[in-house]
């Protein structure tokens, strides 16, 4: 804050002397404007950018709603939840409905199955001075069915206007860190230990499609209701369907501004990573209400579901009957500390609130992908091209991975588009105001600007609308003043003519100097890139490989598919994003990664 200070009054001591400067009671040198040399409410925030260090971030670097509410605001810092929320209260206070600003829902992976309250994380937003509800999230774990209060401790994240992308910090011991923004996370070789999870830089949610196997859907989670409502501080309660929403626009948002920089960069390969490889992923599920029996499993348990576009669902068919037999034969269960847990009915608990998890490709991902091909890098036809490799392993397959190495270099991809000025004052012009005008009168016309910069120089508000208080409005990331506009991202560029065409010459021009052996999967790449015209053949496979499935004994091709599910949840219990024990159901088939279903019999492949 205090090389931002400095920098500030610099500027403004070349312009004319206000009345009051040279008496020291005005907000000139020496003046009113000292206080702005403060580091505000918590000074030191620790910069976990690259893991655990003692290094210190300076807050003023920082513009998202946490630093402008919480870090670099005046008055004392909060150093837990409890505080943060209270301070939020006080200063987040422009256009918003408490408590309604405030809406949580809850997830517990063993209250649904257990039948009563267990453990819960509860993910809350506050959605305030026309932020979208991603502006300020809010997470929080563990808390207990009979908890009266929030614990100290919490992670946050906070959508920063200016760089287009979130904020992520931790609360810990009474102490913030700051583990860098989306930009930061997706770097390569990045430390941060939220890089950990968030391998897209944006929000997850694991169970993102409804029904959900832990959200709150269409049942009631034992105690949800009854904990929101004890603890004040959690506001209103929402349901996993606000939250899908909420993921999916966020990621949308992040995605905009993510592919334009991988494209401005020029970096084919990162660009079009999240087509060939699995970066994070999702859990499906077969059931499409609690308790609902299994009668069938969906294709995108099994294929990527950009190829399911028939008027009539691929699926396994399978009878409920068949279905329970096999997963008792497998010794299936939910188990927490190495140990089944026990249902209401005094029984071993051998399957999910809803039943039948899966892994599946992440909505992220193909959102990345389906940004792509509608700004012209890429057309839908290259896309199916390459999932089509490997097709009955959408998830974690090398093989496809691998096929990222063809990728050409070519000399760019995109610019930038010249003058953003008007896309960007577009996103502000309803808020301004006359915040952008210095006057006598105290605060602005700009209801929530106004709130942002008074909660880090309260002088603004109870004397008067300065010349530092308009510089603070983009100084401080509260919005874009007419000039200003620069310091916002735009993710607006021109890509370069015909870029879908170069990539895929470029793509067969080194599969062809590799000469590929025939029926590998380079081998295959090439050929589908240089074959007319596929979707249609494509979308036929898969269709034929689901034909095929269905032909098979039922009892046989269950279990060939609960091996190759049970390989997946295997593979994705080794990765960060899977927390909890009790989020996929074990067993003992000791099915290993690679297992998969041959894409023309349906035979089960071992690796």
């Amino acid at each position: 804050m205090r090389r931002f200070a400095l920098a500030l009054a610099g500027l403004l001591a070349c312009g004319e002397a206000e009345p009051g400067d040279d008496d020291g009671g005005g907000r000139g040198i020496g003046g009113k404007a000292d206080d702005l040399d403060g580091d505000g409410a918590c000074p030191e925030v620790f910069d976990g950018r690259n893991g655990f260090s003692r290094n210190l971030v300076d807050p003023a670097t920082l513009r998202d709603p946490i630093a402008q509410f919480v870090l670099r605001a005046q008055g004392e810092c909060p150093r837990t939840f409890a505080a943060v929320a209270a301070a939020l209260a006080k200063r987040d206070s422009a256009e918003c409905a408490e408590p309604g600003a405030v809406q949580t829902a809850v997830i517990s992976e063993t209250s649904q199955v257990l039948g009563k309250p267990d453990v819960f994380r509860a993910i809350a937003s506050r959605t305030c001075g026309g932020r979208p509800e991603h502006g300020i999230l809010m997470s929080l774990t563990p808390l207990t069915g009979d908890a009266k209060a929030t614990p100290d401790d919490a992670e946050f994240m906070a959508f920063d206007e200016t760089l287009g992308m979130f904020a992520f910090y931790t609360l810990a011991g009474g102490q913030w860190t700051f583990h860098g923004n989306s930009g930061d996370l997706v770097k390569p070789g990045n430390g941060s230990t939220c890089a950990r999870c968030h391998v897209d830089g944006g929000m997850i949610m694991k169970e993102l499609d409804t029904p959900w196997l832990h959200w709150e859907g269409d049942s009631d989670t034992p105690g949800a209701t009854e904990l929101i409502d004890r603890i004040d501080d959690l506001g209103v309660r929402s349901t996993g369907a606000d939250l899908e929403q909420t993921v999916i626009a966020a990621n949308a948002e992040w995605t905009e501004v993510w592919v334009k920089d991988l494209l401005l960069a020029g970096d084919l390969n990162r660009v079009l990573e999240p087509l060939f490889c699995t970066k994070e992923f999702n859990i499906g599920t077969a059931a499409k209400a609690a308790g609902d029996p299994v009668r069938f499993v969906p294709a995108e348990a099994l294929v990527d579901d950009v190829f399911d576009g028939g008027a009539f669902g691929l699926q396994i068919n399978v009878t409920p009957a068949v279905y329970d037999a096999a997963i008792v034969k497998s010794k299936q269960r939910v188990q927490v500390g190495g140990k089944a847990l026990v249902g209401p009915n005094g029984k071993s608990v051998v399957d999910t609130h809803f039943k039948l998890a899966f892994v599946q490709r992440a909505r992220s991902d193909q959102q990345f992908v389906e940004r792509l091909q509608q700004i012209g890098v890429i057309d839908r036809e290259f896309a199916l091209d390459v999932l089509a490799i490997d097709f009955t392993r959408p998830v974690f397959s090398d093989q496809r991975c691998a096929l990222l190495d063809f990728a050409p270099k070519l000399p760019k991809l995109a610019s930038g588009q010249p003058d953003n000025k008007a896309a960007t004052a577009s996103r502000f012009e309803d808020l301004l105001g006359n915040c952008c005008t210095a006057h006598n009168e105290a605060g602005c016309t700009g209801s929530t600007i106004a709130a942002c910069v008074c909660a880090q120089d309260d002088f603004c508000c109870t004397e008067q609308w300065d010349e530092l208080c308009v510089a603070a409005v983009a100084d401080r990331g509260c919005a874009a003043c007419p000039g200003r506009e620069a310091m916002f991202k735009n993710p607006l560029v021109n890509v370069t003519p015909n870029l879908p065409e170069r990539i895929r010459a470029g793509f067969v021009t080194k599969l062809k100097a590799a000469a590929p052996a025939a029926g590998t999967p380079a081998a295959q790449l090439l050929a589908n890139l240089e074959a007319p015209s596929s979707q249609a053949s494509h979308t036929q496979r898969v269709t034929d490989f689901f034909t095929a499935c269905n032909a098979r004994p039922e009892a046989e091709r269950v279990a060939d598919v609960l091996r190759v599910i049970s390989a997946r949840r295997s593979q994705a219990r080794t990765t960060p994003l899977v927390e909890h024990e009790a989020s996929l159901p074990v067993d003992n088939l000791g099915a290993v990664l690679g297992t998969t279903l041959d894409p023309t019999t349906c035979a089960l492949v071992l690796p």
